[in-house]
Parts: C-alpha cells; structure tokens; sequence
C-alpha cells in the first residue's frame, strides 16, 4: 500500500496525468505507475534519500525502492514508468 501511494503522490506532484495498475501474477504483485510528465531529470540522485525537486523531505522514491523486490525505471521527456514487483 506505501509503494502506490508514494507513486500516486510522486504523479500528482510531478506530472499532469497518470495511471497506476496493480496485478497479481503468480507469487509477485506487480505495480505500474505511468505519467505523461517531461520525465525524471536525474534519476540516480532522485532514488537518494534527501533529493526532492518539489520541497518534499525526498525520501518518497526512495522507500519505494526499499519496498520492492525488483524496480524498473523507463523515463523520457514523453513521461515515466515505474514497474514494482513485491512478492505477495
């Protein structure tokens, strides 16, 4: 449930739309979060904890990250996904 959050606040904070697909394959839950934002600048320092570009504490990308079993990040200036894999 935090990994969805902190990815709905990191879209509603950064982008002017978004999605987030939750699914349960096997023994995994796989979480996609897409936007339509211009994409992460800098994404090896917005996975630090302490980096924010919004003012934030900066530490939301982070426990994602610490979160998930396996992470996958694809940005351009057309938007992001983000996939996460927990396994359940």
């Amino acid at each position: 449930m935090t990994i969805i959050s902190e990815l709905a606040n990191n879209i509603t904070k950064h982008t002017p739309q978004g999605s987030i697909k939750v699914q349960f394959k096997e023994e995994n839950c796989e979480i996609v979060a897409t936007d339509s934002g211009g994409g992460i600048s800098d994404v090896e320092n917005s996975i630090k904890d302490g980096y924010s570009t919004a003012n934030t504490l900066g530490i939301g990308f982070p426990s994602i990250i610490r979160l998930c079993d396996c992470l996958d990040i694809e940005t351009s200036e057309c938007g992001t996904e983000i996939i996460c894999k927990k396994r359940v």
